[in-house]
């Protein structure tokens, strides 16, 4: 795949805590586990009313779930796996997947809402580095009135796990080191005021964990990603990773530019504290 990097100011894009994703994923950490575990799906899929659609979990190489059809769709999907360091050794882990938004020109689309998911988040079961997010459909965006369109949601990683003790109790599943290396520092916890999260778009990008699925077609779209992995909650107790996806339709400055009518994409950095 041929990527052309841009050199721009990067967006503010620090990840800001969601309650209802925290208050969701820290529940049970500590006391005694449920009688009957339930089962979850390994995908979710939340579709817009706008004809675009964002995909979560263990998705196939077109970014979709199996049943999904790519036939003449425009999709783009990032490899979260590429990169999923610590949640290797895990087994079997869940997320929630929430917030789930899309943003016009930098603004919330307040009237645009989701088809068949209402309460705006779903929760699946992954294993081991299965972990890919796409964005669909996005042949669908109208770019008459607008420069770009920025996706966004928030992954919660339930950080919490059986107990070998005999009583039925639950610990996190996140250790210390384990945290330190989800943030990327020497030593969890940091001091007061230190970055509690790390950038992993450049990363991803030297891994090729970002591109356009096989289903399509040349639209001349320019997509930029960041995704962004931290810590919140009591103690760094709620591991999250932040994803936004912003595409816009640069215009062509020549008749028949050839590569204007490609789909290109680039990573977008997100300031740390110290920047």
């Amino acid at each position: 795949m041929k990527k052309l990097f841009f050199l721009c100011a990067a967006t503010a894009l620090l990840a800001a805590c969601s309650s209802d994703g925290v208050s969701e994923m820290i529940e049970g950490t500590e006391g005694v586990a449920p009688s009957v575990e339930s089962e979850y799906p390994s995908a979710g899929a939340v579709e817009f009313t706008n004809g675009t659609a964002m995909y979560v979990g263990a998705l196939d190489e077109s970014g979709k779930p199996l049943t999904r059809s790519t036939n003449g769709t425009v999709g783009f999907c990032i490899d979260l796996g590429k990169f999923n360091d610590v949640l290797k050794g895990f087994g079997d882990y869940k997320l929630l997947a929430d917030d789930f938004a899309i943003r016009r020109d930098g603004e919330y689309v307040e009237n645009l809402k989701i088809v068949d998911n209402t309460v705006n988040k779903f929760k699946i079961q992954l294993s081991e580095e299965d972990l890919k997010i796409s964005v669909e459909n996005l042949q669908n965006l109208n770019f008459n009135k607008a420069d770009n369109y920025t996706f966004e949601t928030y992954l919660w990683i339930e950080n919490k796990k059986l107990l070998n003790d005999g009583t039925g109790s639950y610990g996190e599943l996140f250790t210390d080191e384990d945290k330190a290396d989800w943030i990327a520092v020497e030593n969890w916890p940091v001091a007061e005021g230190e970055e509690t999260g790390v950038d992993l778009s450049e990363r991803l990008w030297n891994k090729d964990g970002a591109y356009f699925t096989s289903g399509s077609a040349d639209k001349g779209l320019l997509v930029k990603y960041n995704v962004y992995r931290g810590l919140q909650g009591r103690n760094g107790d709620t591991p999250y990773i932040k994803v936004s996806i912003s595409v816009e339709k640069p215009e062509k400055t020549t008749v028949g530019d050839e590569e204007k009518s490609k789909n290109e994409c680039t990573w977008v950095g997100t300031p740390t504290a110290e920047q």
